[in-house]
């Protein structure tokens, strides 16, 4: 028991920084004037863009073995989304070109000091914050209604994958073996994060780094969208479904996090905008 609450609390402080760092890049006036364009791509294509990419990976899963083919793929993918996140954490008190080269300084530094150290704190400290960059990239990008659909559908298929597919365990053990996870490491004390991801044998929970950066972009989507109460409502109600979702979990045994938090958060914002 005490250890599920030492896990209950990484991952609500997880989602508080992500989500408050979310809320700091994404309402800074300097990000505004740098701001992407909202694309032209329909919420329909882009869930169609998510399905085929999962398929994918798990096809890159099962026929590529190469380790340093999935740390150059974590390096790459990461590396943007760390990008991202540190671009719009710096573009205050520095003009582009130079936030630019600062945050592509800083995430190089980050990616590869977490390879040669391998440890957990560093390797959590990298996904939290490419995460934070991806709900920051597509909450803005796109109106609360589309981002509802999509991340609705991808709750629907985190489901599928867990429960059916499989396909879910399946590339989650790949890359966790190929120390390419791109995921959260939960481990029965906060002491246990300076040790080697590669190495401790030690119980774990793996936490989908989707996990924070779906819900994430839905709250984004609504703050940067003028509804700013709205966004306090998501955060809010995704708190309370990681409560939920320990409360639910039933020892050794996975339950997909999406559908929970998401769920929780679509009740809230139906009752929220019933009272506003």
């Amino acid at each position: 028991m005490t250890h599920r609450y030492t896990l209950l609390t990484q991952t609500l402080l997880l989602y508080a920084v992500a989500f408050l760092w979310g809320f700091i890049i994404a309402t800074q006036p300097a990000a505004s004037t740098v701001a992407p364009t909202a694309p032209s791509v329909h919420p329909t294509t882009t869930i169609m863009l998510f399905a085929l990419a999962s398929a994918a990976a798990l096809t890159l899963v099962k026929n590529v073995k190469t380790e340093h083919f999935w740390q150059l793929f974590f390096g790459v993918v990461a590396g943007a989304g760390l990008v991202i996140a540190l671009f719009y954490t710096v573009i205050g008190v520095m003009p582009t070109v130079a936030a630019y080269a600062t945050s592509l300084t800083i995430a190089t530094f980050l990616i590869v000091y977490r390879k040669r150290s391998k440890r957990i704190w560093i390797h959590n400290g990298v996904v939290l914050i490419a995460s934070v960059g991806v709900g920051r990239l597509f909450g803005v990008q796109f109106a609360p209604q589309s981002m509802t659909l999509i991340v609705g559908f991808i709750a629907v298929y985190d489901i599928i994958a867990v429960y059916f597919s499989k396909q879910m365990f399946s590339i989650a053990k790949a890359l966790f073996e190929h120390q390419s996870l791109f995921g959260f490491i939960l481990t029965p004390r906060f002491s246990d994060w300076r040790e080697s991801f590669a190495e401790t044998a030690k119980p774990r929970v793996i936490l989908g780094a989707g996990d924070i950066a779906f819900p994430l972009c839905l709250a984004l989507s609504y703050l940067t969208h003028g509804a700013p109460i709205l966004f306090l409502v998501v955060t809010i109600a995704t708190l309370c479904g990681i409560v939920v979702l320990y409360a639910a979990r039933p020892e050794k045994r996975p339950l997909p996090a999406l559908p929970v938090l998401i769920g929780c958060a679509l009740i809230a914002l139906y009752v929220a905008t019933r009272l506003i």
